[in-house]
């Protein structure tokens, strides 16, 4: 619930440094919590089977993506959460040297 008015509010230029700040905040306690990779207990060498719901209708089919393991999917997750906040870090860092790019 906090990610997207914030995200929002981050593209449409309302208070985006503040915005960005929080997204920080948020994203750093999850990715450590939620995306543990290293803590996955399970066998690597199997994979995961996922069972999808199929029901036969006359328009193409979407598929959601899965990952092969558990830990694949948290391992992803996680270096996808650390992008987002890498780049966020660069904005609030970067922001402050606007004039310097308005120059070169």
């Amino acid at each position: 619930m906090l990610q997207t008015p914030t995200s929002l509010m981050f593209m449409l230029g309302i208070y985006p440094k503040v915005n960005a700040l929080i997204m920080i905040l948020f994203l750093v306690p999850v990715t450590l919590t939620v995306h543990d990779f290293w803590s996955v207990e399970e066998d690597l060498d199997k994979p995961v089977l996922h069972q999808r719901y199929q029901k036969k209708i006359a328009v193409n089919q979407r598929q959601i993506p899965t990952f092969p393991t558990q830990f694949d999917s948290e391992f992803v997750h996680f270096f996808k959460n650390v992008g987002m906040i890498g780049g966020l870090v660069m904005y609030l860092v970067l922001e402050h040297e606007s004039d310097f790019f308005e120059y070169a």
